[in-house]
């Protein structure tokens, strides 16, 4: 059975239809948010912060791992790949990854531009 309903710091979240495929929690939208964060808050470009994405996306399956089990050191793993940084994530992509926001934001009750301001 999957969960509809996320618990965090006290408080329960609904999960958005966008976090499920095929009966499964899928996190493509926070794939996209974590992309949005190059895009709107590093200026990265479109394509490349998508790249990159994709990079992780890869990883994390291959290490069975969901967002909020990534590392710091983890989320600029591929950061080089197509830029010529090593770091673009600081520590503030865990306050936009945090589950109560990245809920929000995929549900369309949060305005992005919001928390890269």
């Amino acid at each position: 059975m999957i969960a509809t309903h996320c618990y965090f710091k006290g408080e329960y979240f609904p999960l958005p239809n966008t976090f499920f495929r095929d009966g499964k929690i899928d996190d493509t939208c926070l794939a996209v948010l974590a992309a949005d964060y190059l895009v709107m808050k590093k200026k990265v470009g479109f394509r490349i912060a998508h790249r990159i994405m994709s990079h992780l996306s890869n990883y994390m399956q291959e290490q069975n791992k969901m967002f909020y089990q990534l590392s710091l050191e983890e989320y600029n793993k591929f950061c080089s790949i197509y830029t010529s940084k090593k770091k673009l994530f600081d520590e503030d992509i865990f306050d936009v990854m945090r589950i109560p926001v990245s809920v929000k934001v995929c549900a369309g009750e949060l305005n992005l531009e919001s928390l890269f301001s």
